[in-house]
């Protein structure tokens, strides 16, 4: 692991003699190729004291890479071992470490990252091994004894990006990476099963979330605004289009600083693919003309 990463800082380096630079990059690739470099740079990802970051985003960008393109050499035993691995983490730097609520310290691209791969882990177990995926996250966004009922800002900040990469991975036909009709098969039956099993658990918990975080911080209450506007494309929208949510997402219309994020969510929820009628009788339950009305213009939507 330490020849790991001296190889990626010799790599990166601006200094390094060119030669050595030049073998420290064959180096990289050969891990990378390698059956067994994931098992090394998860190990090193996670290590105590941690890496430098440029090493730690090189160990997800392998690990990744295994989940992405070589997910069929991962046994049932391997992906087991990712997901024990991936909860310890989240349970070591999110939960146990989320005690005293404020954010992580970790750089956002690395929370990107980790996020990503959890993703990508999610749609390689989801309906086989672990169909408590959301359960189990869900559960350790729980309020917190000692934060007089406030949820775990750590995690909740660290779920909110696994869920915009299941929905790059899964859900948006523009993003997600799929190459084969089998692949194409695998992210519809996730999608049936989430609506079926785990959809209204979300929507719940979005709510909670967006009720808790309009007055704890509007950067993640944009951030769920932005979750429900994609997901509500294709889940059951009177888990949405509700008096409570409608009249949440409405609240968030009457200050400046969150409109926009607002009004996209509701734009999103109009655009959702209905029959004219059934969308004609939507826009009729919104009111959104009325709602418009009562906004207060004068000051920028920008």
């Amino acid at each position: 692991m330490d020849h790991i990463e001296e190889a990626v800082a010799c790599a990166l380096s601006p200094t390094a003699d060119p030669a050595l630079k030049q073998q420290a990059t064959q180096y990289c690739e050969q891990v990378k190729a390698s059956p067994d470099g994931w098992q090394s740079c998860l190990t090193l990802y996670i290590r105590e004291p941690k890496s430098a970051p440029e090493t730690r985003m090189f160990c997800l960008q392998v690990v990744e890479e295994v989940l992405m393109t070589r997910s069929n050499t991962l046994d049932e035993s391997r992906l087991n071992y990712f997901r024990q691995t991936f909860m310890d983490y989240i349970q070591r730097e999110f939960v146990n470490d989320g005690l005293d609520n404020t954010l992580s310290s970790e750089p956002s691209y690395l929370k990107n990252k980790f996020a990503h791969a959890v993703a990508l882990l999610f749609r390689q177990t989801y309906l086989k091994s672990w169909p408590t995926f959301f359960t189990d996250m869900l559960s350790l966004i729980a309020a917190l004894p000692q934060s007089s009922g406030k949820s775990n800002m750590k995690m909740v900040d660290l779920f909110l990006r696994i869920l915009m990469s299941i929905d790059e991975e899964v859900v948006n036909t523009l993003t997600s990476r799929i190459s084969s009709k089998e692949e194409n098969s695998l992210n519809i039956n996730i999608k049936d099963r989430m609506r079926e099993q785990d959809v209204p658990r979300l929507a719940n918990a979005w709510y909670e979330l967006l009720t808790e975080y309009k007055e704890r911080s509007l950067d993640f209450a944009e951030m769920l605004l932005r979750i429900v506007g994609v997901y509500v494309a294709w889940i059951d929208i009177s888990l949405i289009v509700n008096e409570r949510f409608v009249s949440l997402i409405y609240s968030f219309l009457m200050s400046s600083s969150i409109r926009n994020a607002a009004a996209d969510c509701l734009t999103d929820i109009i655009k959702k693919g209905m029959k004219p009628l059934d969308k004609l009788q939507l826009i009729s339950i919104l009111g959104i003309v009325d709602v418009l009305q009562q906004i207060d213009l004068s000051v920028s939507l920008n």
